[in-house]
């Protein structure tokens, strides 16, 4: 073989190497001695979808796949489930790079966090919805009543005229309620 023929098959070579790598490197995870497994990629955010496994964080720009993620609660670690996180839920994850996407690992929950608070007079209710200090507020699946008086409230308590105190958190330009109480403030 001439010495230009080694050449052009030590390049052909070369880029066959190179264009095989990213096959084998995005599932590559780090071993952190002081704290576990280290992923490639993570991102902590407040989720505004749920779509079967699939979650989307920081108002739809960051999509998750958690298909064979480990869930757990971040305050005592007990496993949960999928149907854990809802909108409006804070979570960690921990896993590689996907095509478009993350795939999960280990997600961690924090539970709904809350942008602001209101109080005040219902002044309209209809399937899903209240308005409190002309604001419409989505009661879902996901928001957690505060008993009152020591009884167990649902949506159903939430009528026009009452007085009621609610935490939201902005989904996609929507006010969604994480937790909500009767009596307009926590003292009641």
């Amino acid at each position: 073989m001439t010495g230009k023929m080694i050449s052009r098959v030590t390049i052909l070579l070369a880029a066959i190497a190179l264009t095989a790598l990213p096959l084998f490197a995005t599932t590559t995870t780090l071993v952190d001695g002081n704290h576990g497994v280290r992923y490639a990629s993570s991102v902590s955010g407040t989720v505004s979808d749920v779509t079967g496994t699939t979650i989307k964080l920081l108002n739809g720009l960051v999509t998750v796949d958690a298909s064979t993620a480990v869930i757990s609660a971040e305050e005592n670690r007990t496993a949960l489930t999928i149907a854990a996180i809802t909108v409006g839920t804070v979570i960690d994850v921990s896993g590689n790079p996907g095509v478009g996407n993350i795939i999960a690992a280990r997600i961690r929950v924090h539970g709904p966090k809350s942008d602001g608070k209101l109080s005040g007079t219902i002044t309209a209710a209809s399937a899903g919805t209240i308005t409190v200090n002309g604001a419409v507020i989505t009661l879902n699946a996901a928001t957690i009543y505060e008993p009152y008086r020591r009884m167990i409230i649902s949506a159903a308590n939430f009528t026009v005229g009452t007085a009621v105190s609610v935490e939201v958190v902005l989904v996609q330009g929507n006010l969604v309620a994480t937790e909500a109480s009767l009596g307009g403030g926590d003292d009641d």
